[in-house]
């Protein structure tokens, strides 16, 4: 049987400004972030060359908010721009419009 790898991650009651980093499968996925933000932006990006980019205003977050993006970047980071008050960040993989 394969070894499973996880991919994406699921990071609860964020109250850091620390950025997070993630190892990525290349496609589409789910981001979605939901909580307190105080003044924090929170944006997904992804990794070209030897750089982090933002992915788009899609997945640029400063309230409550979910959004589908498509990479073929095997790194991505949740970039947080400030500590924010408390959130839940959900990066997933996404398959036949279903979230794993």
């Amino acid at each position: 049987m394969p070894e499973i790898t996880r991919i994406g991650t699921v990071s609860r009651n964020v109250t850091s400004a620390a950025d997070i980093d993630m190892t990525w499968n290349g496609s589409s996925g789910m981001f979605a972030v939901i909580g307190t933000f105080g003044s924090a932006q929170i944006k997904l990006q992804h990794k070209i060359a030897d750089s982090y980019v933002d992915i788009g205003e899609d997945v640029t977050f400063t309230d409550d908010g979910q959004a589908l993006f498509t990479t073929s970047s095997k790194e991505l980071k949740v970039d947080l721009s400030a500590a924010p008050t408390n959130v839940d960040i959900i990066v997933a993989p996404v398959a036949d419009n279903k979230a794993f």
